[in-house]
C-alpha cells in the first residue's frame, strides 16, 4: 500500500500544489508554459537516452501553429520504416495483475493506476521521477470525467441521459475510485485522481511508455507513424511512410497497425471525447452506438463533401430514434447551448469546455 510517510511529505507535498493551482485555474492545453513543457520532454529524452533508448534528432516537441497544443514534428526529411522511438522496458511502468480488469470497471488496470500512485508518493526518489514530474505538471480539467460540475452537466445533457454515446462519458474517475481504490491509504484525493486521468489518457492499455504518449492522434493522411510493443524488452515508434520536414508525426489510436480487432471495429468519436477530451477533426469520424446496436462512418471527399456509410444496415427502429435524437437536440439543447455560448463569462461553464460540447453537438 502507498502511504505518505514523514520523509516523502516534501516531495508529495510539492506535487499536492502543482495540482492544486492546476485545479484552481482549469489550465488548457493552450495555456501550457512553453518552455517548461519542451524542457520536462527534454529530461525525459535524456533519461531514456541514458538507459539504452533511443530518440531520433529528425523530430522535435514543439507548440503547434494551429490549436495551442503541443506534437511531435519532423524537423528533417524521414524515410518511411525509419525508427523514431524506442523505449526499453525499464522506462515503461508497468503494474501486478495487468491482464485483469475488475468486472465492473471495463475501462481500467487497476494494478497499472495503483504503480503509478505508488511512484508519485515513494518516499524515495523514483527511478521514473522525468516522466512523472511530467505527468504532474499536465493541465486539469482535460476529460470530461475532469470537467467543472457545469460543464458536466451540460454535456450530459447533449447526450440526453444516455441516450446518445459515449457511456460513462463523465464517470471515470467515480467508476475508477469504486472498483479499483482501497480506501485503506492516505493517499491525497488530488494525487489519486491526477494518476487516474494521466494513466487514462496516455496509457497503451495497461502500461505507460514514456515519449511515446507525446505523439497525437493522426487521421487518415494524417496517420504517419506506427508503434509496436515487444514484451519484456521495449517499445519502438517508427515512420509509416516517408514524412517531410515540418510534417506533424501522429498515430491513429484506434485505426493503427498495433489495435486490437475490437478497437478497429467500434472505437470511434464518441470514444475519443470521453478518454481523451477531444472531438476528431479530420476527414474522417467513426459513431459507434453500442447500446442501440448500430454504427457509421463519416468521411469528406475530395470535393468537401460529407458521405456516410453504415457499418451495419439500419431497421425502422434506428431512423426513429435517430429522428427523435435530432429532434431533441435541435430544439431543446441548441437554444441552451447558444445561451451559454452568448454569456460565456457568467455560465459557469470553462470556455473550453464549451468548445468541445459545441465541437461534439456539430
Amino acid at each position: 500500500q502507498a502511504v505518505m510517510k514523514p520523509s516523502s511529505i516534501s516531495f508529495v507535498t510539492k506535487l499536492v500544489i502543482i495540482s492544486f493551482h492546476l485545479l484552481s485555474y482549469r489550465i488548457t492545453l493552450g495555456e501550457k508554459v512553453g518552455d517548461d513543457v519542451v524542457s520536462a520532454q527534454s529530461k525525459i529524452v535524456d533519461w531514456v537516452r541514458s538507459n539504452g533508448g533511443y530518440f531520433s534528432d529528425k523530430q522535435e516537441f514543439r507548440l503547434t501553429t494551429d490549436n495551442g497544443n503541443y506534437g511531435m514534428f519532423a524537423t528533417q526529411d524521414i524515410k518511411e520504416g525509419e525508427l523514431l522511438c524506442s523505449v526499453p522496458w525499464n522506462c515503461i511502468i508497468t503494474g501486478t495483475n495487468m491482464k485483469k480488469k475488475d468486472k465492473r470497471n471495463p475501462y481500467f488496470f487497476c494494478g497499472s493506476t495503483r504503480r503509478l500512485i505508488d511512484e508519485i508518493t515513494s518516499d524515495k526518489k523514483s527511478f521514473y521521477e522525468p516522466y512523472v514530474s511530467y505527468l504532474m505538471q499536465q493541465p486539469r480539467g482535460v476529460i470530461p470525467s475532469d470537467w467543472s460540475t457545469a460543464g458536466k452537466e451540460l454535456l450530459l445533457e447533449l447526450l440526453g441521459d444516455n441516450q446518445l454515446p459515449p457511456n460513462d462519458a463523465v464517470s471515470l474517475i467515480d467508476i475508477w475510485e469504486k472498483s479499483c481504490y482501497q480506501g485503506d491509504d492516505n493517499i491525497d484525493e488530488v494525487i489519486r485522481h491526477r494518476a487516474l486521468v494521466e494513466y487514462h489518457t496516455r496509457a497503451d492499455d495497461e502500461i505507460l511508455i514514456p515519449l511515446y504518449d507525446l505523439y497525437n492522434h493522426g487521421q487518415d493522411k494524417n496517420s504517419n507513424g506506427i508503434t509496436e510493443v515487444f514484451w519484456d524488452n521495449k517499445q519502438d515508434v517508427r515512420a509509416a511512410r516517408d514524412i517531410k520536414v515540418g510534417e506533424e508525426i501522429a498515430m491513429s489510436y484506434n485505426f493503427g497497425i498495433h489495435q486490437s480487432a475490437w478497437t478497429k471495429k467500434y472505437y470511434g468519436t464518441p470514444d475519443f471525447l470521453r478518454d481523451y477530451g477531444f472531438v476528431e477533426a479530420g476527414q474522417s469520424q467513426r459513431w459507434t452506438f453500442t447500446t442501440q446496436g448500430f454504427g457509421f462512418d463519416l468521411k469528406r471527399d475530395e470535393n468537401n463533401s460529407l458521405k456516410l456509410t453504415w457499418l451495419k444496415q439500419p431497421n425502422t427502429e434506428v431512423y426513429l430514434y435517430l429522428t427523435e435524437q435530432l429532434e431533441r437536440l435541435t430544439t431543446t439543447f441548441l437554444p441552451k447551448l447558444k445561451n451559454i455560448e452568448e454569456r460565456q463569462q457568467t455560465s459557469g461553464v470553462p470556455l473550453r469546455e464549451i468548445t468541445v460540447i459545441r465541437q461534439y453537438f456539430d
